[in-house]
């Protein structure tokens, strides 16, 4: 009774989400042509096995319900729609956009993002590689868990209850190529908008929170490299700012931005905390250096005058 082994570049749903969110990244980097839209539109068009796939792992994703038993149901309908599949047609799609993906991608770093439901996605993995097993002996322990595992996703109710958005929920509904070019358009609305009154700073940390906003770790990391600097930048104001009252605000920023490294997780107060931090070291920057002109040309006056 051999245990199938969860492969996340051969789980369909989790290399389609891997791709939306580099195009993202392509976006935020002003790429002029983004490589993984165009892999989503050749290979998750309407006329491909994979399309069809990825809609069942979002349906077991999405969907939500009261009963235990209509959940069940649910899965065991969606797991026959899968066998339905022309899975030899299925593979070579699968071989095609895998090898397209390594020849235009590190894998390591596409896969590197966390996703939130993983253990599902691994466990509708599981579930549908099983359901293809004909005349091999199946690991009933292992497919329990698998099929327990999205059932409970399905009736899994939320500890808060959250005002619903007409136009999230909306917009949930849209077929995936409709939701990926909704988010590439407002990733470039924020680009026009913000284009002129966001520093190169800010914009960096902007680009790696929204690449790293579920990924923990690699957001520790790209808050911690800039920890360090902003410290200095706010040190050399502290050292030459004439005005004291300014001067004890900047210290206590300076203070306060130095606590983020006792931090494990970074919030979104954290981010947004950076993004202030680097519009008051500019605000303060420029003044000080329109001050120190307006003395400069005041002597050289003088000296004329004289």
């Amino acid at each position: 009774m051999a245990k199938i082994k969860h492969n996340k570049i051969k789980n369909t749903g989790i290399l389609f989400e891997a791709l939306a969110r580099q195009i993202t990244a392509d976006v935020l980097e002003d790429k002029k042509s983004s490589v993984s839209s165009q892999i989503i539109k050749e290979h998750f068009n309407k006329n491909t096995e994979l399309r069809k796939e990825v809609q069942l792992y979002h349906s077991l994703i999405k969907e939500k319900f009261i009963s235990e038993v209509k959940a069940s149901s649910f899965v065991d309908m969606v797991v026959d729609a899968r066998k339905k599949l022309n899975n030899s047609k299925l593979r070579r799609e699968k071989f095609q956009i895998i090898k397209k993906l390594k020849e235009n991608f590190s894998i390591e770093n596409l896969f590197s993002s966390r996703i939130e439901a993983y253990p599902v996605y691994a466990s509708i993995y599981k579930l549908f590689e099983y359901s293809l097993q004909v005349n091999e002996a199946t690991n009933p322990t292992d497919l329990v868990n698998a099929k327990f595992t999205v059932v409970d996703h399905l009736i899994r109710k939320t500890t808060t209850t959250k005002a619903k958005n007409p136009v999230v929920e909306t917009l949930a509904k849209e077929p995936m190529q409709v939701r990926v070019l909704t988010q590439q358009i407002i990733v470039d609305n924020f680009n026009r908008a913000f284009s002129n009154k966001l520093s190169e700073e800010q914009k960096l940390l902007v680009r790696d929170y929204i690449n790293n906003v579920s990924n923990t770790n690699p957001l520790n990391e790209a808050i911690l490299k800039r920890l360090p600097i902003i410290s200095k930048k706010l040190a050399h104001l502290v050292a030459n700012i004439p005005d004291d009252a300014i001067k004890i605000k900047v210290a206590e920023v300076k203070t306060n931005i130095n606590k983020l490294k006792n931090f494990k997780t970074i919030k979104d107060s954290h981010v947004l905390a950076l993004l202030r931090t680097y519009s008051l070291i500019d605000e303060i920057t420029n003044h000080m250096k329109q001050q120190g002109c307006s003395k400069k040309t005041l002597v050289e006056k003088k000296k004329w005058a004289n």
